[in-house]
């Protein structure tokens, strides 16, 4: 039996997190969001080695690991925490507790920790595992506890679906594209619209890599209207429709016209703007509306998927340092992990790649720094704000806050006692007091040299 790991922690996204940097390591994992949940898996499956967190409710680390050690007294534990105080180390010491470790977790360390109790497989029999796993347990559970089967073809190739709410989206694409000629998908800004066409044409057989992309925005061309009706060889049959929320009544009329003469074979896939089922003034024909309100599938924002973001970061990192010939840059050190954490990634996958391709840019020497990661966020924001490229004030504010939230995470204390600390004036700053609330620490860095 190949050896295999148990993840707990009560916080879904983190424990999909290290679910995925696992198995991306080519590491067998389980993982549970609750203590009694993973009691069970351990009566029933057993594993090589369990990596848990600490502060929980109902059930804390150590009470998890008193009752984890009665299943198998020689069990691995690691426990991984935020913050420990000294009774709580010393309580899990007398427990004869394998290792613990802080949160954030620095990935080459926890990698090389987690080998000394379990060793990584081949891909190939990686792989092979993953699909003896699949066709043991076809029922997948979501987030509440409930079951369903699977039915769109494992494995793949472009999309990640490392999340329930991914699977669970694509089983509707897969069904409905099955069985229609227009798939309607009511999506996020910036969500991986072509990877999906690539997926789809995938599972048809289909060439993915020549695919049509139309615009509705945009007029409609004799070359895009002949292809429709006579089919080229080499050529994806599913078609991507966008732009709506930007094409005018016409042109969206016009286009419809042109999907009705197609050729029966092609499959369109329409992506719908969130912005379309807003109240107000319809920026799309209102009997269009009322059939996407009637049939569509909802995609999940990025924000909801760690996993199948843990993922993308990793296949971006790696070709984004394969071309800036910066190798290490393929890898995200463990306070970057916690910066993707926090923020929102309103952008979606779009945003994501745009981040990871300008951090790699920026990084020389050793993996993606939390701090890179931000400041690229930073300066987005800025841009977003101000419509324009930031003045030298607002960059040194914005650099002046992420140094000062990197700290503040690092030392636990109030802003105004880091002040202090640092021999800053802290007249303008209390213990509730945020870094973007404060003015330039050091003005005189925009007055010219003399």
């Amino acid at each position: 039996m190949p050896q295999k790991i148990l993840v707990l922690d009560d916080e879904e996204n983190y424990a999909k997190m290290l679910h995925s940097l696992l198995e991306q390591h080519s590491f067998l994992v389980d993982s549970a969001t609750k203590p009694e949940v993973a009691l069970r898996a351990l009566q029933e499956y057993g594993y090589d080695l369990v990596i848990s967190d600490y502060k929980m409710p109902v059930m804390d680390g150590a009470d998890f690991l008193q009752k984890a050690r009665q299943i198998n007294p020689d069990l691995p534990v690691i426990l991984v925490s935020g913050l420990m105080n000294t009774p709580e180390l010393v309580k899990v010491a007398n427990m004869s507790v394998t290792l613990v470790l802080e949160k954030p977790i620095d990935i080459e360390h926890f990698l090389s920790h987690v080998k000394r109790f379990v060793q990584p497989l081949s891909e190939d029999e990686f792989h092979r595992q993953k699909r003896l796993q699949s066709a043991e347990r076809d029922a997948i559970p979501d987030e509440e506890g409930r079951s369903y089967v699977r039915s769109y073809p494992t494995g793949s190739r472009y999309v990640a679906d490392e999340s329930v709410s991914m699977q669970m989206f694509l089983d509707e694409v897969w069904l409905s594209s099955r069985e229609q000629a227009h798939l309607f998908l009511r999506a996020p800004a910036g969500s991986e619209f072509e990877l999906l066409l690539r997926e789809v044409s995938h599972w048809q057989t289909q060439p993915a890599e020549r695919l049509i992309l139309i615009n509705v925005a945009n007029e409609v061309s004799p070359g895009v209207r002949a292809q429709l009706m006579t089919p080229e060889d080499g050529l994806s049959s599913v078609v991507g429709v966008c732009g709506y929320a930007h094409a005018s009544y016409e042109r969206q009329e016009a286009w419809v016209d042109v999907f009705r003469d197609a050729a029966e074979s092609f499959l369109f896939v329409h992506l719908v703007d969130e912005s379309l089922f807003s109240d107000g003034p319809p920026p799309i024909n209102p009997e269009l509306k009322e059939l996407l309100l009637e049939k569509h599938s909802i995609w999940p924002p990025l924000r909801e998927r760690w996993a199948d973001m843990a993922l993308y970061a990793q296949r971006l990192l790696t070709r984004y340092a394969e071309k800036s010939a910066s190798p290490e840059s393929a890898e995200l050190s463990g306070n970057a992990l916690s910066v993707m954490f926090r923020h929102d990634w309103p952008g979606n996958y779009r945003e994501l790649a745009d981040a990871l391709r300008r951090v790699v840019g920026l990084t020389v020497d050793g993996p993606v720094s939390g701090r890179q990661l931000a400041s690229i966020f930073a300066r987005n924001g800025l841009d977003a704000h101000l419509g324009a490229v930031p003045s030298l004030k607002d960059f040194l504010k914005a650099q002046q806050s992420l140094l000062l939230r990197d700290m503040l995470h690092g030392s636990g204390e109030p802003l105004d006692k880091l002040l202090e600390q640092l021999g800053v004036d802290a007249l303008q700053a209390s213990a509730d007091s945020q870094p973007e609330d404060l003015e330039l620490i050091y003005p005189d860095l925009l007055n010219p040299p003399s």
